[in-house]
């Protein structure tokens, strides 16, 4: 008998869907519990904190999350998406030890961590400035990269009051870049000139000699973001750019702030742990997934889906490669790695509890359901975090350790999503329901039972 994809298998198709076609997956009811209003405020200072400890580059992530209570005192844990070296480990240590010291001043302490961010992050920040030079490229063949064809009123209006932003500004460039009289647009000229000279998409950074001057970039990044001119009369994708690279200050700010919220007692019981991912937490998957998609097609009683009906039913938005015969490398995403540490201390509870996991980057759709999925299975826990945008990661793959029911109820859910694709595709009328047998139930899930960390976990009922 035909045997049905696996977990791997049908996330990886999923991904590749919304990769190639106008596909979104579906809104669930689920979601609605993953982002409690009391919560965003927390979150908010979570994420900045998995921003400072993405230390990587484009590929890395960092969840993190917290708990306090008189008996257990401060905790906050974090996750990678690999285990930490002790350069990162270090790191991670020093942020807090600044935060923390009572006896910095709050400018020193400001100060300080943002060079530590810049020193230990700079995988990630020269990825952004290559991107925000790569679109000032793109821009520079417009007039004055565009800013005079939005709102040319602005360059006549020399004499206008300057901004506290023009002024904070000033405080971190050169006078001739900003002087006084000119106006925003008169200097975003001139500094993006600079910018690409010396971020150009081609350049190298060499640390600690450039980090003075990046450190300035960011701090002007930031404050051209917060100005009230400055989203007029930019182009959105740059102004996108000039925002990621704005998020270290405030990042900075919000951690210090935070832990300012503790009393010394409290800080004095301050541990911070890092949930180490399991060695099995990645895979590799081959496979074409319109092959996948196909086999569960038929597996589930329907006709089959083809490139056709794909193109007719969602459009089509980048072409093939020459071979979709893929191999990737799927892993258990930090974010999800973390909430499922986190919530087994509970599981055998029925005290309501709250967890929060903070992450840089928005959670992808399979995460968010996987979240949702661990409420629906244990709704004593609440697992809030930042709602997404619907996108898909193809290289997704479930924890190891996941709880047998856990894992059946995701199955389900997204076998749900590739039924709908179907459905819409016209050749299924009928909506999933877990046709699966006890034998068949038990091959789809031989791949996620042989590689869970706690089999007696794995195996429950």
């Amino acid at each position: 008998m035909m045997s049905p994809p696996t977990i791997p298998q049908i996330s990886y198709t999923l991904g590749q869907l919304a990769f190639y076609y106008k596909y979104s997956p579906p809104t669930t009811a689920w979601s609605q519990c993953l982002s409690p209003l009391e919560s965003k405020s927390d979150l908010r200072i979570l994420n900045f904190l998995s921003l400072l400890l993405t230390t990587g580059g484009p590929a890395d992530r960092a969840a993190v999350s917290f708990s306090y209570t008189k008996d257990m005192g401060l905790q906050l844990f974090y996750s990678k998406c690999h285990p930490c070296s002790n350069e990162e480990t270090y790191y991670v240590t020093q942020i807090f030890a600044i935060a923390t010291n009572p006896q910095l001043p709050l400018p020193v302490k400001h100060n300080d961590l943002f060079h530590l961010a810049v020193m230990n992050c700079k995988a990630k920040i020269s990825s952004r400035l290559h991107k925000a030079s790569s679109c000032l490229k793109d821009l520079s063949i417009r007039k004055d990269f565009g800013i005079l064809d939005r709102n040319s009123e602005l360059e006549h209006e020399s004499n206008s009051k300057p901004t506290p932003c023009d002024e904070y500004i000033r405080r971190y460039v050169d006078p001739e870049m900003f002087p006084n009289g000119s106006s925003l647009p008169q200097f975003l000229k001139k500094w993006f000139y600079s910018f690409l000279d010396t971020f150009g998409p081609d350049s190298s950074f060499v640390y600690p000699f450039q980090a003075i001057n990046i450190t300035r970039t960011l701090h002007v990044c930031y404050f051209l973001v917060v100005h009230p001119e400055t989203r007029k009369i930019l182009d959105p994708d740059l102004y996108y750019r000039l925002q990621k690279l704005a998020e270290y200050r405030p990042a900075i700010a919000a951690v210090i702030g935070w832990m300012g919220r503790f009393d010394s007692e409290a800080l004095s019981t301050l541990k911070v742990t890092e949930i180490v991912p399991s060695p099995t937490s990645s895979v590799d998957v081959s496979g074409n997934f319109l092959q996948i998609l196909d086999k569960y097609a038929r597996y589930t009683g329907s006709v089959g889906v083809t490139d056709k009906d794909l193109c007719t039913s969602y459009g089509r938005m980048r072409s093939f490669p020459v071979s979709l015969e893929n191999k990737i490398t799927l892993h258990s995403h930090s974010g999800c790695f973390l909430a499922l540490a986190l919530a087994k201390r509970f599981f055998a509870t029925t005290i309501p509890i709250v967890l929060n996991i903070g992450c840089a980057k928005p959670m992808c759709w399979i995460c968010l359901e996987y979240l949702a999925t661990i409420h629906h299975c244990y709704p004593h826990i609440t697992i809030c975090t930042t709602p997404n945008n619907r996108r898909i990661n193809s290289t997704w793959m479930i924890p190891p350790g996941t709880p047998c029911e856990v894992a059946t109820t995701m199955y389900e859910r997204l076998g749900t999503a590739l039924n709908s694709v179907i459905t819409t595709c016209g050749s299924n009328s009928e909506r999933w329901h877990n046709p699966l047998s006890e034998t068949e139930f038990a091959d789809s899930m031989q791949y996620w039972i042989s590689i869970c960390k706690d089999r007696r976990l794995a195996m429950k009922p």
